[in-house]
């Protein structure tokens, strides 16, 4: 089941950001959708922000994107993402 775990930790590192970046894009794009009044303050600068921190809507708390991909898919680890 770890079949990453021989991929090199480089390689590895790169694709966890990449995955967190997607995952961080889809999620502000499906807050975006289900906020389309603009509760928001400013909408655009909170979506199109750095990608490198992931922001709730309901807190100042803020967590790296890498973070939070782990947080929510356990998985990952499981097949090898040991990052």
């Amino acid at each position: 089941m770890a079949e990453f775990l021989e991929m090199p930790k480089a390689t590895q590192r790169k694709l966890v950001k990449l995955m967190a970046r997607i995952s961080e894009r889809s999620y502000r794009r499906g807050v975006q959708q289900a906020l389309a009044i603009g509760c928001i303050h400013p909408v655009a600068e909170w979506r199109y922000g750095s990608m490198e921190k992931s922001a709730g809507i309901d807190t100042r708390r803020k967590t790296t994107v890498i973070d939070r991909l782990f947080e929510q898919n356990m998985e990952l680890r499981e097949v090898g993402f040991l990052v």
